[in-house]
């Protein structure tokens, strides 16, 4: 009976591919979907020894479901739809667990935030405020790239999704004013200015990332299994963590780049007369903008108030919308038609789900008990470091910092545990991680996708860069990042 069903399910999804994905086919991306299915049919029956039958099917259709997302031939979405079919008809779950993850406040605290950060790209707010940044540091280059840093910095606590930062807002506005320069993509102008302000804008919006817990999307993602494993954090304690450091290694960043990769521009006070004049034309704050605005500012308050006042940040989001669109800055149609937080909220709840349920079920501990009798007796420093520069250097085989957040972060953290690495230490280090080793290729981050794929940087300096960066990176967070979380008394 089983096998009919298992059967069944698999020749109704390749049906629907042969009808709908025909040009998917063709290029041999069924062949790689049919490849991870494959995987997990042909272990369901033999599971390892000391699991459980269902808590190995869970682990199965987790792994299934993790290289669906690496390959990228469905969107996040529809593989994760896929994934909760696949657990409750084959019942290694019941319904209620596989719905759980959408009644997280975890969830609904990144779905808020996304609706909410609707309101900076409609009212215009956002691209004010990068204006203003360019008009007051743009007289050189390496003020110029300030500016954009400052801007994406300004606008991360409330704009959860870095795409929707640099892509909604910074990119359009560096791609017009490079041009503004006569620096072109795909041309040697490219290194008068538009190489390095790329180079900056993207290794920025990997740090602000990290900045804030409502910067990233997946961020929440890691809270949730830290608190599963009983550590403590919350939007306060990730701000205090994260705020210091980040501000020293933006300072940093771009000095970096400018020695590496610098720009043949020295003046840039021309992109501080193209701010002026688009301010002008924009005009004075309009009174959406003026909503916002405070909007903005009772959120971030509300949010470190957080916990003297009792408030869990999630209901002071669904403040902030409430705000919104009683004041009719957002209408019913901008909540509705907000594919992207929509589409976050289905796969970010079901990946939620899956992360507690592999706690759950024991599978987390099972795998890091083994992984430490396979490494044997190692001292938790030397643990610490290893674990930390595989998890950051594996991200070269991953095209999402989602999918690799979510394979690897409960195992690497629970191993770390094991032996006996401070839990809060290992923790908020994988989570900063996970958003810094974006910095490493041209794929290994979704804004890459805006900044290289501009054009002004060829693919070998992208990687020779962002592998440099990387290694300060690593040597900042874990040296001044763990002894700034020290002081505070974290660990």
């Amino acid at each position: 009976m089983n096998f009919i069903i298992y059967a069944t399910v698999l020749f109704v999804f390749f049906l629907q591919s042969f009808i709908f994905q025909w040009e998917l086919f063709m290029k041999k991306s069924l062949f790689k979907f049919a490849m991870p299915v494959l995987f997990v049919l042909l272990l369901w029956n033999f599971p390892l020894p000391g699991l459980e039958e269902k808590a190995w099917h869970l682990f199965l259709i987790f792994l299934g479901t993790i290289a669906q997302i690496i390959l990228n031939i469905f969107p996040m979405g529809t593989v994760a739809l896929f994934s909760l079919m696949i657990l409750t008809i084959t019942k290694t779950i019941p319904l209620s667990e596989g719905l759980s993850g959408f009644s997280d406040k975890v969830v609904w605290l990144v779905l808020s935030a996304f609706l909410v950060a609707q309101g900076f790209l409609k009212t215009g707010l956002g691209q004010r405020i990068a204006y203003y940044f360019i008009y007051f540091f743009g007289k050189t280059p390496l003020g110029l790239s300030y500016g954009f840093v400052m801007a994406d910095l300004v606008l991360a606590p409330a704009i959860p999704s870095n795409t929707a930062r640099s892509g909604g807002v910074i990119y359009p506005i560096l791609s017009s004013l490079c041009l503004n320069f006569d620096s072109h993509p795909h041309s040697p102008s490219s290194r008068k200015i538009g190489s390095f302000l790329m180079k900056v804008a993207f290794q920025a919006n990997m740090i602000t990332s990290t900045m804030f817990l409502t910067a990233m999307a997946a961020n929440p993602l890691g809270v949730k299994i830290m608190q599963e494993m009983g550590i403590e954090i919350d939007w306060m304690k990730w701000f205090m963590s994260c705020f210091f450091p980040g501000m020293i290694a933006l300072m940093i960043l771009p000095l970096i780049i400018y020695i590496l990769y610098p720009p043949e521009l020295k003046d840039t006070s021309q992109a501080q007369e193209i701010a002026k004049k688009k301010i002008v034309e924009m005009g004075k704050m309009k009174r959406d903008e003026m909503i916002m605005s405070f909007v903005f500012f009772l959120l971030v308050t509300l949010w470190i108030l957080s916990p003297t006042l009792e408030i869990h940040p999630c209901v002071t989001a669904f403040l902030g919308i409430s705000v919104l669109l009683f004041t009719k800055v957002l209408d019913w149609k901008d909540i509705s038609n907000n594919a992207l937080a929509w589409d976050t909220f289905v796969w970010f709840g079901i990946l939620v789900m899956l992360a507690g349920s592999l706690s759950h079920h024991g599978i987390i501990d099972y795998l890091a008990m083994n992984f430490q009798e396979f490494l044997g007796d190692l001292p938790w420093v030397y643990a610490y470091i290893l674990l930390s520069l595989f998890y950051f250097y594996i991200h070269y085989l991953f095209a999402s910092c989602t999918s690799h957040l979510s394979a690897l972060f409960a195992g690497v953290l629970a191993i770390g545990k094991f032996f006996n690495v401070p839990l809060f230490l290992m923790g908020m280090t994988l989570s900063v991680f996970s958003n810094l080793f974006g910095c490493l290729t041209h794929y290994a981050a979704t804004p890459a996708s805006f900044f290289y794929g501009a054009g002004y940087i060829d693919i070998k300096s992208w990687w020779k860069i962002g592998f440099i960066v990387s290694i300060f990176h690593i040597t900042f967070w874990m040296t001044v990042g763990s002894s700034w979380w020290k002081f505070l008394g974290y660990w």
